[in-house]
Formats: structure tokens, C-alpha cells, sequence
């Protein structure tokens, strides 16, 4: 009796508590789509925060025996850029959009609303279109700053960390910004050393390496979120190292060297 009573107690905590059974949702998405594979990402670490720790998502490339599905459209007249609908078809959530960030922010979406105390089985049937098309952060980078100081200095290495602008760029796309802007003086002696102007910085072949690896992973990683991100420099500005080099003023330098027929345009 004793046997069969324990018996029975097993199987009402499996059937009251299925948060502690180990299974699989599927999934139908996109697997060559970075910003949907993000998107598909933040579901599963919202299961997996949600009483749901055995949850793992199952890639199913057929939407018809996915219990998620997230499809990118070639036209949906109700729908913008970024825009994106989800909504329950026979048992399951499909999410639509147009385009690939729009995927993702409905993808998103759904999670947010399983870290919220809803199942993807009740996740609200919705629409949602941007309003603005332009969401955007500015952010002042430290080196080439536009001042100096303390508050500009100290976060130098910081900002050469792409652990941290990995987790800058997931919030910006949690929050659904898209445009990322980069604000220095003189970025691009950061980026570029010319053939034809050596003496544009002192970096080393090494150093030069280190930036170049930095700038094509930031701006990677970006893409991946769907945020673009853009530089913002100043003119006319050179580096100080090009100014001393070149016998040229760092700041609104009109000399043919600084401008257009030099300098500035082979950068």
C-alpha cells in the first residue's frame, strides 16, 4: 500500500509541477538569421528563468510541426520595417514580419511576456509597428575625445572591452534601439594608418591588428542585433600625432594636406 501510494505521489508532482520535467520546445526559424537567432535566444533564457530549467529549444526547419514558428514575410501591407505580428494558430505561435529585426523583436517579445508569468502557449495575440523609425543612442567614446578628463579617461579600457559592448548591444536591442552612434574627434588614426601618411599615428603593425579586431567585432556584433552603427567625427581634425608630423594645426587646419585633395579624404 505504501508502495503504490508513493507511486501515485510521483506521478501528481510530474502532472502538478511539469516546470521540473526535462523536455523540448520546437522551434521553426531561420538559423542563418543572426538577429532571429538572438531573438530565439533570449526565449530560451526566459524558460529556463521561468520554473521551466530542462527547457531547450529544438530547431524544427517546418513550420507546420513547430509549436513556435517565426517566419519572415515578403509582404504584408499591415506591417512596417521592424514591425511584427504574433499570434496563436492551432495551438501554436507563429511569429511573422517583413523583415529579419522585426523577426527578432517579435521573438522578443515572447520573451518577455514568458519572464513575465505567461507560457508560450498564452503569449498575447498582437501587432506591433514602430513607431519611429530611428531609435538611437549616443555614445561619447574616450579616446580622441571632444575634452579631457577624469570622467572621459577613466573608461578607456572599458570601452575597448567587447565583453562589454556585448552586453551594451544586448540591451540596446531589448529595448529595441537600432542605430548605435560613435562620437570622437578623429576616429579613423584609430582605424586606418594611409600608405601615403605614415605618420598619422604611432601605432605598431600589432596595435594596429588590436583595433582593426575591435572595430570589425564591435560593428558584427551590432549587425547581429540589428543595430547600425554609425561614426561621428569632427571637422576639420586630425590626430595629434599627425599633427606634429605633418606641421599642421589639430583643429579647423584648411591646409591642402588636412583637407579634402589630402589627408582627410584617403581616410
Amino acid at each position: 500500500m505504501i508502495r503504490y501510494r508513493h507511486l501515485f505521489l510521483s506521478w501528481a508532482i510530474l502532472f502538478l509541477l511539469p516546470g521540473l520535467v526535462i523536455g523540448q520546445i520546437t522551434m521553426a526559424f531561420d538559423k542563418d538569421s543572426q538577429p532571429i537567432q538572438f531573438g530565439v535566444s533570449r526565449i530560451e533564457k526566459a524558460l529556463q528563468k521561468s520554473g521551466h530549467p530542462g527547457r531547450k529549444i529544438k530547431v524544427n526547419r517546418d513550420l507546420l510541426d513547430a509549436e513556435i514558428g517565426i517566419k519572415v514575410v515578403d509582404h504584408d501591407a499591415t506591417l512596417r520595417k521592424e514591425g511584427y505580428t504574433i499570434r496563436h494558430q492551432e495551438g501554436k505561435v507563429l511569429i511573422t514580419a517583413i523583415d529579419p529585426v522585426g523577426a527578432m523583436y517579435g521573438a522578443l517579445d515572447v520573451a518577455e511576456q514568458i519572464a513575465e508569468g505567461k507560457s508560450w502557449e498564452t503569449a498575447i495575440d498582437k501587432k506591433v509597428n514602430p513607431h519611429f523609425t530611428v531609435r538611437a543612442i549616443k555614445f561619447n567614446l574616450p579616446w580622441s575625445s571632444y575634452r579631457t578628463g577624469p570622467a572621459m579617461q577613466q573608461h578607456m579600457e572599458v570601452c575597448r572591452d567587447l565583453d562589454f559592448w556585448q552586453a551594451f548591444l544586448d540591451q540596446m536591442a531589448v529595448n529595441r534601439f537600432n542605430v548605435l552612434s560613435l562620437w570622437n574627434v578623429h576616429p579613423f588614426s584609430y582605424m586606418v594608418k594611409p600608405a601615403n601618411f605614415p605618420g598619422a599615428n604611432n601605432f605598431s603593425q600589432q596595435e594596429m591588428r588590436e583595433w582593426k579586431h575591435f572595430w570589425t567585432s564591435l560593428f558584427r556584433m551590432a549587425k547581429d542585433r540589428g543595430i547600425e552603427p554609425f561614426i561621428v567625427n569632427w571637422n576639420i581634425a586630425v590626430s595629434p600625432e599627425f599633427a606634429k608630423a605633418y606641421g599642421v594645426r589639430e583643429r579647423n587646419d584648411t591646409s591642402p594636406i588636412s583637407c579634402h585633395a589630402g589627408y582627410q579624404r584617403v581616410s
